[in-house]
């Protein structure tokens, strides 16, 4: 009898050794809501807003550790879909193509949208056209606008140098999508590597205009993205040719709220977790009240958490 306790205490020592890390951390603790390690992939349009949240996720959970890489959208979305992470932040649903190569892996992914954006355009700060209109645009765009002096407002005869941060990144998608154009290289196009370059760039180029995800210039509580909004004009924009001086947008919280600034677009997590891991610990906490006031105040738009607005009258 003594011999089957001591038998059997041995082999419950060896198990639970076993379901041990080297730092003596229970296996099954190793991945759960509130602990273990996770790989995110975001667009890094939204790069301020994901650091917001994962620092503030990873302080009220010491054992969780979020690893996130910035890249273009397309190339976030890839890395979900062959598993290099198990969460991706991006402004599209996947593809028909994506769509089934996660059904040949027998994964059905999830999607959680958690906030809303815009599509922001910057202007060097001398620059007289900060007006712009969606025909404008499409003109500028499809390539039958190339000047500054085209657009009727005293610009420069110079080319206007369209710059984006990546040729795969969601601003570009996006613009793509909405004016239904399958590429721009017809244009006159300088790619940088960042929305951060971005914004380098159209501060010392006068003919030069940035688009740029919103979030890096919408916390007005950010020191750096007020310095930005300091080198730079915010292009003000409306829906129709020959608008009233009140129907030019920026991209506000109030605005995006309203659906009156015309370049908006959804803000998702993907994630490929079939159980209750980290990846689905996370997603919860940003569709939480305190994620969604994380949101609020990167200045975009919460999926969930209601906004307030404010009319203010003039006194007479």
């Amino acid at each position: 009898m003594r011999k089957g306790v001591l038998f059997f205490a041995l082999c419950l020592s060896l198990v639970s050794a076993g379901c041990r890390d080297q730092n003596g951390r229970k296996a099954e603790e190793q991945d759960t809501p509130t602990s273990g390690k996770v790989n995110l992939a975001s667009d890094e349009s939204f790069k301020p807003l994901v650091e917001a949240q994962t620092a503030v996720f990873e302080n009220q959970y010491p054992r969780a550790e979020i690893e996130t890489s910035y890249k273009p959208e397309d190339e976030a979305i890839q890395d979900l879909v062959e598993g290099r992470v198990r969460m991706a932040v991006a402004t599209r649903r996947l593809s028909l193509a994506e769509s089934t190569a996660f059904a040949q892996q027998k994964i059905r992914p999830r999607y959680l949208k958690f906030a809303e954006d815009g599509v922001g355009l910057i202007i060097h700060p001398s620059n007289p056209d900060s007006l712009i209109t969606i025909p404008q645009l499409e003109r500028l765009f499809s390539g039958k606008v190339k000047k500054w002096s085209e657009l009727g407002r005293g610009g420069s005869s110079e080319d206007i140098v369209i710059v984006f941060d990546n040729n795969r990144s969601s601003n570009l998608n996006y613009i793509l999508h909405r004016f239904n154009l399958s590429d721009i290289n017809h244009l006159k196009v300088f790619a940088a590597k960042s929305n951060a370059e971005v914004l380098e760039y159209v501060k010392t180029d006068r003919n030069a205009l940035g688009v740029i995800g919103v979030n890096w210039i919408s916390d007005s509580d950010d020191p750096a993205q007020q310095k930005f909004r300091n080198d730079i004009q915010v292009v003000s924009i409306a829906r129709t040719d020959n608008p009233d001086p009140d129907d030019y947008y920026q991209p506000y919280q109030a605005y995006l709220q309203l659906k009156l600034y015309p370049l908006r677009r959804d803000v998702f997590i993907l994630s490929r977790e079939a159980r209750s891991g980290l990846a689905t610990g996370f997603m919860s906490q940003v569709a939480s009240q305190r994620g969604q006031t994380i949101v609020l105040k990167s200045g975009l738009l919460p999926a969930t958490l209601p906004v307030r607005l404010v009319g203010i009258r003039d006194s007479f």
